[in-house]
């Protein structure tokens, strides 16, 4: 059995090695998604305090002026005086966000001049992006990066089955030592168990929640069997020939509903959708910084709900966490950084296991040389 999961390990690997390779390297590059999308930024001009700041609906509309053939999606609350308000615009009638032709525009809070912009699908960090998560290749990319995420489960389950050493901890103790002073072979075995067995699980982890999201259709009504059933989102009846609600009387009341949180992001449903806006907020010593929303009448701006992640039904509170468990973001600094290290580890797993591939490869016919 043993020898079974051995080749199942190798030949996966030497198939697949190198999309999983570029999957976790994507990966890590998206942990830091937010602070890579602030550094596209650092030449927007500064902006200089005032004492007066502009409404947020009279710098929406400089926004929707620069930007006239799309609607404003979404924008980004500051979080200091001295930041721009990202007005988020897409187009109309957009199926996805390769065709939302998605930009950000930067309004001075203070003066309302628009001081830059921002592509959200064009560059090395949309590259990353749809790669990572569609293969280019949109649903259908979707689906064969569930392929590679259920090959990393293969590779971590069959790897660890073939290093295993017995519960001894003397045992995993001497297993896991690298042996520096060894010869080449010997000390890239040694990297390669070490950190194959130190990251496995930690990857087949990282790997079940992107299969998640692979078959999700599939796997929602099983989890809700098990689970329940999510709640719908607040019902909202529109007033006919009524005006939308002001973003700065949205933004009030979600301040009036959540004095101590720190708003995020305000979403705005399409005109004439019948839907909620929704703003996100985060809160001190949450396990999911952004797992919590509050949900707004659009015309009236009426809080209709507030969900806290830590009070959610349980399989609300999955749904929201999966993002958060895939990127490492629920537990703040450290654990992005050991999801970061993770997306390299295949590639260290990767180089050292067809290097030790290759190198019996081309000592088997020196083997048979000598035993003839």
């Amino acid at each position: 059995m043993r020898q079974l999961l051995r080749r199942l390990h190798r030949w996966i690997g030497l198939i697949l090695g190198a999309w999983i390779v570029l999957l976790g390297l994507t990966g890590s590059a998206l942990v830091y998604r937010e602070e890579l999308e602030n550094w596209q930024t650092r030449d927007l001009p500064a902006v200089i305090v005032d004492d007066q700041r502009l409404s947020l609906q009279m710098l929406a509309d400089s926004a929707g002026a620069a930007r006239p053939d799309q609607r404003l999606l979404r924008l980004r609350v500051p979080s200091g005086p001295a930041e721009p308000v990202e007005f988020m615009m897409i187009s109309p009638g957009a199926r996805d966000l390769k065709s939302s032709q998605q930009v950000s525009v930067y309004v001075d809070p203070y003066n309302g001049r628009v001081i830059g912009y921002r592509e959200h699908t064009r560059g090395l960090l949309w590259w990353m992006r749809d790669f990572h998560f569609a293969l280019f290749s949109g649903v259908s990319g979707l689906r064969f990066n569930g392929i590679a995420a259920s090959a990393l489960v293969l590779l971590g389950i069959s790897g660890l089955s073939v290093w295993w050493p017995g519960w001894r901890w003397r045992s995993i103790a001497n297993s896991l030592r690298l042996r520096w002073r060894s010869g080449g072979a010997a000390r890239l075995r040694g990297l390669h168990v070490a950190a194959g067995a130190g990251f496995s699980g930690l990857l087949i982890f990282i790997a079940l929640t992107a299969l998640y999201f692979n078959v999700r259709p599939a796997a929602n009504p099983l989890l809700e069997t098990l689970l329940g059933t999510p709640r719908p989102a607040p019902t909202v009846v529109l007033e006919d020939g009524g005006n939308p609600a002001s973003l700065d009387d949205l933004l009030a009341a979600a301040r009036t509903a959540l004095p101590q949180a720190l708003l995020y992001e305000l979403r705005l449903p399409p005109p004439d959708r019948g839907a909620p806006a929704t703003m996100d907020f985060t809160v001190e010593n949450e396990a999911v910084p952004r797992g919590n929303r509050v949900w707004l009448h659009p015309q009236s701006a009426e809080v209709l709900r507030v969900d806290r992640h830590g009070d959610l039904p349980r399989i609300e509170r999955l749904y929201a966490s999966m993002a958060a468990w895939h990127f490492g973001s629920f537990g703040g600094g450290w654990t992005r950084f050991l999801w970061f290290v993770a997306g390299l580890v295949p590639l260290l797993l990767w180089v050292s296991g067809t290097t030790l591939w290759l190198r019996r490869r081309r000592a088997a016919p020196r083997r048979k040389i000598e035993e003839a």
